[in-house]
């Protein structure tokens, strides 16, 4: 009996299901003042995930820093902060933390990051993470602050 319908499609698909966790050490910052981000990124198989690569991407105005991990390679560009590994064995896990400057002139931002690898992931919605950051006192005046009185005009009252 044959088989029929049937072909070979060339090599197996691999699988990594890779998930990110990402949280803050506080989300109320100040501009100017460094903010911890902790990355946790785990694969959950069934393949090894090979090409790991980790992106932070920062709103205009943000600098970071990212402390290396055993295997991990973290590299600053221009509008985001991207770390790589070779290879994320099957129930591995690893925790990244990096440093961020707030902007200047900004209310709000978020600091997105999602995790890929050269496998396919069968859940794709694990793999990227979004933290919301308030700044307390945003300076919208070029860095200077007002202070002192104000000085009325003693005929119509008003500030001069």
């Amino acid at each position: 009996m044959a088989l029929v319908g049937l072909r070979q499609t060339g090599a197996c698909r691999q699988e990594a299901d890779l998930r990110l966790a990402l949280t803050a050490s506080t989300t109320l910052v100040r501009e100017q003042t460094p903010v911890s981000v902790q990355l946790a990124i785990t694969n959950l198989g069934p393949a090894a995930a090979t090409g790991t690569k980790v992106t932070i991407d920062l709103p205009a105005g943000t600098t970071s820093t990212a402390n290396s991990s055993d295997g991990w390679s973290c590299q600053s560009a221009e509008s985001s902060l991207v770390c790589t590994n070779a290879r994320l064995e099957i129930g591995a896990g690893v925790m990244l933390k990096a440093d961020i400057v707030p902007p200047k002139e900004q209310s709000s931002f978020a600091v997105t990051a999602r995790v890929s690898a050269n496998e396919v992931d069968p859940d794709p919605a694990s793999n990227t993470a979004t933290v919301q950051f308030q700044n307390e006192s945003p300076t919208h005046d070029g860095g200077c602050a007002m202070s002192g009185r104000s000085h009325r005009n003693p005929t119509t009252g008003f500030g001069v």
